[in-house]
């Protein structure tokens, strides 16, 4: 039998890997967010872009998949690219109920940008 990690006796819940990945996750979230502020992006929406400049989907069904998201609410963050033409959507011509959707050269810049904003930001501690 493995060795337990984790004792119930002495067990803290600050002490957890998944507490502290959580914990991590939020912080770094909160910082990102903070660095595409100026640029008016979130980074929901710039993930979004990413998948798509990549390949990594081409559908909003792909999308909710990969983010774990509500179709409806990535139907509508899908619109508001488009509505800023960072992306296109197609309807499928082999399925009427499936759009695929393609950046634009102007969505590779904002994820330049925006990307450039996080990795360049001072990741020191904050007071």
């Amino acid at each position: 039998m493995p060795e337990q990690f984790y004792d119930a006796d002495t067990y803290r819940a600050r002490d957890s890997v998944g507490y502290l990945v959580r914990r991590l996750t939020s912080i770094l979230t909160a910082r990102i967010e903070s660095a595409f502020e100026p640029h008016d992006f979130t980074l929901t929406q710039w993930s979004v872009l990413m998948h798509l400049r990549d390949g990594l989907a081409t559908t909003a069904s792909d999308l909710a998949s990969a983010f774990q998201h509500d179709s409806g609410a990535l139907t509508r963050l899908l619109d508001q690219l488009e509505q800023r033409s960072l992306i296109v959507r197609r309807r499928s011509t082999r399925d009427i109920s499936r759009s695929h959707s393609r950046t634009f050269g102007s969505a590779v810049a904002t994820v330049t940008v925006c990307s450039s904003a996080a990795i360049g930001r001072n990741w020191k501690r904050e007071a």
